[in-house]
């Protein structure tokens, strides 16, 4: 019987698996390389944005330190080692008050200061109950400029909270469009989508305080909407030409929202719509929070001067 003979491997076979283990090696090498600086840029990023804008509410939003103008100096020489340092700590500055005014106002916002930072100033946007929403809001004459530069004008993913440029009174136009980014890491407006992914979440955070200038306003939430970056019909309505026409567009919102909470709102009330992203934005889905303004607040007792 004869015997079978065995094939012997063709050199070059070993080197071609030699050849592909290393390539497959290299590349995995690559790719977890590049994921890795991919991951370390993005925390870099977001590490830059969030401590910028914790300097800027250090530096002109805060709690109210009422100073007597007769013991100023006196206030100032033990101011190092008096003061509480729950409230310096907290995350919010102390802004003396004597320093600013706008007429009879007190104002926990150093608008002045805020202006004379960025020039582009208009407000600022803080949610009851959430340190995460507590920024300036800014704007300008297009909606792109903002979307990545810090209030600072440094390019960060992270962007600005800002008005829309067609909102031509700013913080008091009839409906006040105001986006923010949905970051991963809360900040911003990262934190809206918890309107819809955490039960009773809606509960502990109907109010957002805005100020315009140096007036504070308090808003609550009226409804959620769940919308397309290219809807004409929500987007592109920011004037109204009666209380009819204003009215009719609050009745079409509140039949397509998600969710509504009975807050009324009338001919008469200012609304401000809260955007951002859904997901990843890429489809073009954003997420709105509709508020109506309920109040007018003074920051040195917090107060109500005024409802609406």
């Amino acid at each position: 019987m004869e015997e079978t003979k065995k094939k012997m491997p063709h050199p070059m076979n070993k080197k071609t698996a030699k050849l592909i283990r290393y390539s497959v090696i290299i590349i995995a090498l690559f790719v977890f390389g590049y994921s890795t600086y991919q991951l370390v840029d993005t925390y870099l990023g977001y590490k830059e944005g969030t401590d910028a804008y914790e300097d800027i509410q250090n530096e002109f939003f805060g709690n109210l330190v009422v100073v007597d103008d007769d013991n100023s100096n006196a206030s100032d020489d033990s101011s190092d080692d008096e003061t509480d340092e729950s409230e310096t700590n907290s995350g919010s500055g102390s802004i003396d008050i004597t320093n600013n005014t706008s007429g009879d106002t007190l104002s926990a916002l150093d608008f002045a200061g805020l202006v004379a930072s960025n020039s582009d100033s208009v407000g600022w946007i803080k949610q009851v109950n959430n340190s995460y929403i507590n920024y300036p809001i800014v704007q300008t004459t297009n909606n792109d400029y903002y979307v990545h530069r810090l209030f600072d004008l440094t390019y960060n993913l992270s962007g600005s909270i800002f008005v829309d440029c067609r909102c031509s009174e700013a913080l008091e136009s009839k409906n006040v469009l105001i986006y923010g980014h949905n970051m991963y890491n809360k900040s911003m407006f990262g934190t809206l989508k918890y309107y819809y992914e955490k039960d009773g979440w809606y509960d502990d955070h109907k109010y957002f305080d805005i100020w315009s200038g140096y007036t504070h306003y308090r808003y609550e939430v009226f409804c959620l909407i769940e919308t397309n970056v290219n809807s004409t019909d929500f987007y592109d309505k920011i004037t109204f030409s009666t209380d009819e026409d204003f009215m009719e567009w609050i009745t079409k919102r509140r039949e397509e929202a998600t969710f509504d909470t009975d807050v009324e709102v009338t001919e008469e009330d200012y609304v401000v719509s809260l955007s951002t992203c859904l997901g990843n934005g890429r489809d073009g889905r954003r997420f709105i929070v509709m508020l109506v303004r309920t109040a007018t607040i003074n920051d040195e007792d917090n107060s109500v001067i005024e409802t609406w």
